[in-house]
């Protein structure tokens, strides 16, 4: 698993590279709120290049980290 952090500061100053690569990525697992948590498998193209299979999505989830690790574990073991 890779953690990935898409991060919109508002006054941290970011290059356009890095500006560029996470609304491409925002866009792609369509992240409407925050916090959004992503599963996903990275999938080597016939290109030779990586792309990603969404699993399933969560975000915050009341009744602390025991009920949202059993949430996240459900989307992974569907993989």
């Amino acid at each position: 698993m890779v953690l990935v952090e898409l991060d919109f500061p508002r006054r941290a100053p970011q290059s356009d590279e890095l500006k560029a690569q996470n609304a491409n990525l925002q866009q792609f697992f369509q992240v409407r709120g925050y916090p959004t948590v992503w599963f996903a498998k990275g999938v080597k193209t016939a290109e030779g290049k990586i792309s990603f299979e969404a699993l399933g999505s969560t975000g915050y989830v009341a009744g602390g980290p025991a009920t949202w690790l059993d949430g996240a574990n459900k989307i992974i073991k569907k993989s």
